[in-house]
């Protein structure tokens, strides 16, 4: 990524939360039902036969082309399985772990 994130600050002169430059979309994307058949979360093995459909793998990997943030939403068993297989999605790994 290769761009910077905007400070703002509210009318108190006080910082919040920076910001997206305005070319840039932050994607957040589920996985089954949405890039591929929906699965559910008591048969996780199945998403290692899922095919993506064609037109989600297109547009998503042309979004992250662009230089826009793709973040999926999932069960980390789902996206071991899919990307077990030859398909390949381009996203951005976040985690955020809290105590």
């Amino acid at each position: 990524m290769s761009f910077s994130l905007k400070n703002i600050k509210n009318e108190k002169g006080e910082n919040l939360s920076p910001v997206l430059p305005d070319t840039v979309k932050n994607y957040l994307i589920d996985i089954d039902g949405t890039i591929c058949d929906d699965v559910p979360n008591e048969e996780p093995e199945r998403m290692g036969t899922c095919e993506p459909y064609p037109d989600a793998l297109e547009i998503l990997n042309k979004w992250y082309d662009e230089g826009h943030i793709i973040t999926f939403f999932f069960c980390f068993v789902q996206i071991v399985h899919l990307n077990s297989e030859s398909v390949y999605f381009f996203f951005h790994f976040h985690f955020n772990f809290k105590n």
